[in-house]
């Protein structure tokens, strides 16, 4: 398995709250590109529309940031939970449905479990959707608490073959791309 197929095990998100299907290239110290469709299906669960909302773009940069941030720090242990904290977002256009959009966050700033990353959404012909910066950390939780989430789909156990696959293994520095 390779480290991108593997890196999706990273992100507590489970559908339909999973706006990154795919990471598609990661920088050490420097970037993370991911990308998703979304689905007419999608489009029917979330009311309708022309064009996907903001909020959901925003999202699904926020995961493809949360997955960054674990990459160059350590992946979340039980307990631990994702926070999207200060959020500062330009709307730049619109994405529709049934057409994929690209996310790439990019490293300003990264503390222990904590980050300022800069961030953009863009359409697969290039047009940009959003463009932010943001900053997430990572929280710990009580047991109750972990466990009610997971039991709503809302977190996943990350694999230990993950946490071993870590670019901090011997791949610092190196790029991966998926072809």
């Amino acid at each position: 398995m390779s480290l991108l197929s593997s890196v999706m095990d990273l992100l507590p998100h489970e559908p339909p709250f999973r706006f990154v299907t795919q990471v598609t290239r990661y920088q050490s110290g420097e970037c993370l590109y991911a990308s998703h469709e979304f689905t007419w299906s999608e489009s029917e669960r979330m009311g309708g529309g022309e064009a996907v909302p903001e909020v959901c773009l925003l999202e699904g940069l926020a995961q493809t940031a949360v997955l960054f941030t674990q990459l160059e720090t350590s992946p979340l242990e039980k307990w631990e939970f994702p926070l999207l904290g200060h959020v500062h977002a330009a709307v730049q256009g619109e994405a529709g449905w049934g057409t994929p959009v690209n996310y790439e966050v990019k490293m300003i700033r990264i503390l222990a479990k904590r980050a300022v990353l800069s961030g953009s959404v863009y359409t697969s012909d290039g047009r940009t959707c959003l463009e932010a910066t943001l900053t997430v950390a990572v929280a710990s939780g009580r047991e109750e608490l972990y466990e009610e989430a997971a039991g709503c789909g809302v977190l996943s156990d990350v694999p230990e073959a993950v946490a071993n696959d870590r670019p901090d293994s011997g791949n610092q520095g190196t790029e991966h791309q998926d072809d």
